[in-house]
């Protein structure tokens, strides 16, 4: 199933230009992606990514990162998020569990 974005609204008023984003899994939420617009902030690290559902670290995927642009986080994100649900299919773990 595709995963879908949908902005978080936790911004403070003042950073409502913030870009900032949930993502779920069938209705769940399993992860975030935003843009950190704090000063000083490397171009090649603007964009924030992470996995929050619990992930188990003998997959290999990663949980979080910076990229440079919304596209890789995207990326990045779905790569790590496909590569532990492979792992988890094969160990006969579940692929969204509370946490």
């Amino acid at each position: 199933m595709a995963l879908t974005l949908r902005t978080t609204g936790l911004s403070p008023p003042a950073y409502q230009h913030q870009k900032d984003y949930t993502v779920f899994q069938d209705s769940r939420p399993i992860g975030r992606l935003y843009e950190d617009l704090a000063a000083g902030t490397r171009n090649e690290l603007r964009w924030f990514w992470s996995i929050t559902a619990v992930v188990d670290a003998r997959s290999g995927a990663r949980t979080d990162g910076c990229t440079a642009s919304f596209e890789e986080a995207k990326a990045h994100f779905q790569e790590n998020w496909e590569r532990w649900k492979a792992w988890a299919k094969i160990a006969g773990q579940p692929t969204l569990r509370s946490g």
